[in-house]
Order: structure tokens, then C-alpha cells, then sequence
């Protein structure tokens, strides 16, 4: 039996998650689709070489940032100076505890550089340079010198896309990888904002400068907190070699209206093992080893965001590609985005009898757009219908 929060599915492992957006300017539920799969190249969908990112030309490294921030391009913003200090949002105070591994923000875990990072894997010889923001959206699954983010920061990497007019962003998807090793590095774990402005000269004010408000970083809101792939505890052990996340608006075609700036900020996802994990130090389930490591070995060490009462997450993911796209039209009365029109899909139509058609995903039903879900949307639908499932 299906249901909104799990599908039964082909793939090896998914499932649908719905949120309420934190604050800002998306209404509506907001839906996270996870997909584990065994083969990267079983994923249900395929990376894409006609979104609104592809191409996209980088901006440096984030080390040498210019005053302002050109249009349509991407900016991996992983070593600003206010990430350090573990805040990305100033005015809702939304920490994120980023790349700078000194001043204690890593616990006991060994540290290996004490350097603020460019988001990517430090330990990479010189072989295989260092990967850039640029390969992450070039409709290509890049190899690992271009994918593996950076590990030992409570985040990653946090890439930024700068539009050059306010832009409706329909739907986000992020693919991991990892064709090596089937292990804890193609879990995803990762934070969506978004910005908006009127770019009326041709530099959109909203993206700021790097002089002043902090780049602008309290004009962002957040999209959606905690966007993963599986759930907390999961263990890959020559599982699955590939991820898929999609984040898109249950109740409008749009997930972000006129948006000029997309930022994604990608935590740590796993031990060394395989386990995927949250960020943030856990203790009650922590190994006697561990505590009598740390410095004072009482619960007090559990932070207050962490979800899962583990050791926090110190391997990296290995992100194969970021796609976004435009509004995109949604399948009549598919609620589930499984291309047919079933008995889950008729289920979920009941809900919205006598109801305001611009929740519960219900304009999906409201087929002469009429504002209302009547008997002449159903003879329009019943054709369609596939049968059990």
C-alpha cells in the first residue's frame, strides 16, 4: 500500500517526503523524492544538459571574490569569511557550522588541515586536482577529482547560482555517486535558500557585495532544511552505488518565484563505515571509547540539533551533478509522480472534495482551472485512469 510519505517503488529505495517551507516567499508543502539505487545509471531520472544552471560559468574558488557578483554564474561561497563563524543566515541566526575546522568545531575528530576549505576534497593527490563548481552542473557525472566534497567540516560545500533576471525555479535535483565504492559517500544531506530582487541594472541588487551585508546574506530564506537521501542510520555496504534528491512544491508548479539567487549548502554524510549521519555530535549512542576520548565525557557534549544521537558526520558526499529547471507542467491528477493515474491517485483525490484546491497538491484535480474541484474536472480525469496499484 502506498502512501505520501513512503512509495512502494522499483528502485531499490525511495520515497517522497513533505514539508512546511521554514518562512520566506514559498507557499505550499514543499516535497523531497529520495531515490537509493543500486546502479548510478538506474536512477529515474537522468542528469540534464538543458536546465537553467547548465553551463554555467564559476567565479573563482570563493578565495578572491570581486565586489560584486555577476549574473548567471556560480559562486562557491564554501571559504566566506561569515561561514567560519558557523552563521548563514544573520537575521534568523540559522547556523551551519562550515568549513573552518579550528576552534573546536569538530569535536575529537582528527582535523587534517586548519584551513577554511574551497568545499572539495583536500586529500586528492596532484594527479587529480582539486573539483570545481563549474563540473557540477555541466550535464556530465564528473569524475571523483571533480565530485568528492570535502570532508572533517560539519558542511561541505555551499555553491551559490546567480540568475540574470528574477527567474521561477520549479524543481531542484541533485545526483550522487559513487562508481568506486558503494559506500556512505552517495548520501545526500543538504540545505536550500533563496533570494529575490529586481536586477533593474543589469547587476542584480540581490546579489550583493561582499563590502556590504555580508553578501546579502540575511535577504535569504530558507527553501528547505534537511533535504537527504534515506534515512538516518541507513548503513551502505556495497549497497547502492548512486543518489537522487528532487525538491519541488507539492502545491504549485513553482518552487521559488522570482528568484535572482539559489544557494545550497551540502553537510557531511557519513562515518567511515558507510553509516549516513547528521552533522551535529551525538552521544548516547556513542561508543564507551569515544566518550572517555572527549573532553569531559558527560551528555552535555549532545548538541542540541542533533537528530540521531551518533557521532557527527565527517565523511563528505561525492555530488555528481546540480540541475535546476523552470516551472515544469505536473501530469493531471498524478500525485504521486508515477506517470499513471491509479487507486493512490483517486485516494487522494477525496481529499479534496469541498476543499481550497491550492493545498494538498489539489489543483493537480482542477482541470478547467476554475478554482474548484467539481464532477466536470472527474468525466475529465476518468479516462485517464489506469487502474490498481
Amino acid at each position: 500500500m502506498k502512501t505520501l510519505s513512503k512509495l512502494l517503488c522499483v528502485c531499490a529505495a525511495c520515497g517522497w517526503a513533505i514539508s512546511t517551507p521554514v518562512q520566506g516567499a514559498v507557499s505550499g508543502e514543499i516535497l523531497v523524492w529520495d531515490e537509493l539505487a543500486e546502479n548510478f545509471g538506474d536512477l529515474s531520472e537522468p542528469i540534464s544538459t538543458t536546465d537553467f544552471v547548465n553551463g554555467f560559468t564559476a567565479n573563482s574558488n570563493g578565495f578572491n571574490i570581486p565586489s560584486e557578483f555577476p549574473v548567471g554564474q556560480a559562486l562557491n561561497e564554501s571559504s566566506i569569511a561569515p561561514y567560519t563563524s558557523g552563521v548563514i543566515d544573520l537575521i534568523n541566526n540559522v547556523n551551519s557550522w562550515l568549513m573552518d575546522s579550528s576552534g573546536g568545531n569538530l569535536g575529537c575528530l582528527n582535523v587534517i588541515d586548519l584551513l577554511p576549505s574551497d568545499g572539495f576534497y583536500v586529500g586528492l593527490p596532484p594527479s587529480c586536482p582539486g573539483g570545481g563548481i563549474e563540473e557540477l552542473s555541466d550535464g556530465i557525472p564528473g569524475t571523483a577529482c571533480q565530485s568528492v566534497l570535502r570532508d572533517y567540516g560539519r558542511a561541505s560545500l555551499v555553491v551559490r547560482y546567480g540568475f540574470g533576471s528574477p527567474t521561477d525555479i520549479g524543481q531542484l535535483r541533485v545526483f550522487a555517486g559513487n562508481f568506486n565504492n558503494r559506500d556512505g559517500r552517495i548520501f545526500q544531506h543538504y540545505d536550500v535558500y533563496a533570494r529575490q530582487g529586481d536586477c533593474l541594472d543589469g547587476i542584480c541588487p540581490a546579489h550583493g557585495s561582499i563590502e556590504t551585508n555580508l553578501v546579502g546574506y540575511e535577504e535569504f530564506f530558507p527553501v528547505v532544511l534537511g533535504a537527504k537521501s534515506g534515512e538516518f542510520g541507513m548503513f551502505n555496504d556495497n549497497i547502492w552505488q548512486g543518489s537522487l534528491t528532487q525538491v519541488l512544491n507539492f502545491d504549485s508548479d513553482i518552487l521559488v518565484e522570482d528568484c535572482t539567487d539559489l544557494r545550497i549548502v551540502f553537510y557531511g554524510a557519513a562515518n567511515i563505515t558507510g553509516v549516513f549521519q547528521d552533522p551535529w555530535q551525538g552521544y548516547d549512542n556513542e561508543s564507551p571509547e569515544y566518550r572517555d576520548a572527549c573532553s569531559n565525557g558527560t551528555s552535555s557534549m549532545q548538541e542540541e540539533e542533533d537528530l540521531d544521537g551518533s557521532r557527527k558526520a565527517f565523511i563528505a558526499s561525492v555530488i555528481k551533478e546540480i540541475d535546476i529547471f523552470e516551472p515544469l507542467p505536473t501530469p493531471v491528477a498524478d500525485i504521486d509522480y508515477d506517470d499513471d493515474i491509479d487507486l493512490f491517485d483517486m485516494a487522494a483525490m477525496q481529499r479534496c472534495f469541498n476543499n481550497d484546491v491550492t493545498t494538498n497538491g489539489c489543483y493537480r484535480y482542477d482541470v478547467d482551472a476554475s478554482g474548484a474541484f467539481t464532477n466536470s474536472d472527474f468525466v475529465a480525469i476518468e479516462p485517464q485512469i489506469t487502474g490498481p496499484q
